[in-house]
């Protein structure tokens, strides 16, 4: 009943492994491994033996679902009782046991009830899910977060897609590409990376966020060629320089196609410094990049918050509000991003609270908000 379930998950979804070799490593996806009856009992050291194999690399990229130990029972009891009822409608069909019409529907229907009521159990039996997350304050590499899943409503929802819409702070279907920038630190620590490894590091590094798969990284890339970085393939790294054979196969200045991004050996992701270089504008692509990070205005009128009906190219306002205010406007923001070809926004915000805000609170309420959206901060 349960591979009938998660069948829609495809190898996305691990269902009882017989072992931890069982478990795939390798494949730039995230899975979530539905942990057999036995390992009821000891579910975080089931999934620290997993995560700490020597041999395992793509750490990053799974999580532990833990069986609810009465829905085990429950479903046991049930499917013995459908296994029965299989059995006596069996003899009834084969005519070695006779009963009245009557009975063989009530046994029937019987059967049907059962088996709806084992559904429904073995849909409810995984409501906690082992996140393997970054260790930032201990000593060891990762920890455990256990994420509690009863309250989550199933409606509509099969088992694999309800749990991994409860891990959606943790497993990103989306990555921007500002975030993209500081987690590589383009531009800082290097000028460029190859996107094979640059794929590696997201399911492998704790400190990456967890994508769902690749083609997530793929249309950040595509987006991020149109200001935050550069893209080439058929490139390659020769004494810590870039060659690349053809100037036409770097992207930079505009949008790239998802589907010529290629994430395979020669490609790499590139600084605007080493883009506007090697298509060969370094000075004028340096200061266009420098434009658009900054919001300088371009070419054509800017309209202020009372200035709208010029048909303005660009639109500029200041405010200050409060808590409610903002979340009020909110809306207004998201109908402007999208229909702007770019939109930028600088935010300084006040708060003060009633008492002194917990570090550790700020930590884990706000600031992990602003990195995994990608969003630099002072």
């Amino acid at each position: 009943e349960l591979a009938r379930l998660l069948s829609g998950a495809g190898d996305r979804a691990v269902l009882w492994p017989p072992n931890t070799a069982a478990i795939p490593d390798g494949d730039p996806l995230f899975r979530l491994v539905y942990l057999p009856p036995e390992a009821a009992e000891s579910v975080s050291e089931y999934a620290e033996r997993v995560i700490e194999e020597r041999s395992r690399v793509y750490k990053n990229a799974l999580a532990f679902a833990e069986p609810s130990r009465a829905g085990l029972e429950r479903a046991r009891t049930l499917a013995r009782l459908v296994l029965a009822l299989d059995s006596l409608l069996g003899e009834v069909k084969a005519k070695r046991l006779s009963v009245e019409r009557e009975q063989e529907d009530e046994l029937a229907e019987r059967r049907r009830a059962v088996a709806g009521e084992l559904a429904a159990t073995c849909d409810r039996l995984y409501e906690r899910v082992l996140v393997p997350l970054a260790d930032r304050e201990g000593q060891r590499p990762f920890r455990l977060e256990t994420i509690d899943l009863r309250a989550q409503l199933a409606a509509g929802r099969d088992l694999h897609t309800r749990l991994l819409d409860g891990l959606r702070k943790h497993v990103f279907d989306t990555l921007t590409p500002a975030r993209l920038v500081t987690l590589a630190k383009l531009g800082e620590a290097r000028e460029y990376v190859a996107v094979e490894e640059l794929s590696k590091w997201f399911f492998s590094i704790f400190d990456f966020p967890k994508l769902t798969d690749e083609s997530v990284l793929r249309e950040a890339i595509a987006r991020g060629t149109e200001a935050m970085f550069g893209y080439v393939s058929g490139a390659q790294a020769v004494d810590g320089e870039l060659e690349v054979p053809r100037r036409e196969l770097v992207r930079f200045g505009a949008a790239t196609p998802v589907d010529e991004i290629d994430l395979g050996p020669g490609c790499y992701v590139l600084s605007p410094k080493v883009a506007a270089s090697l298509v060969g504008g370094a000075d004028e692509g340096v200061e266009g990049a420098e434009e658009l990070e900054e919001g300088a205005e371009d070419e054509g009128d800017v309209a202020g918050g009372d200035e709208t009906d010029g048909g303005a190219r660009r639109y500029s306002v200041r405010f200050d509000a409060t808590a409610a205010q903002l979340f009020r406007v909110l809306p207004a923001l998201q109908n402007l991003a999208d229909k702007s070809a770019s939109f930028r926004a600088r935010l300084e915000v006040e708060a003060e609270g009633r008492e002194p805000f917990d570090p550790n609170w700020l930590r884990n309420a706000v600031e992990e908000h602003f990195d995994e959206a990608g969003i630099d901060r002072d």
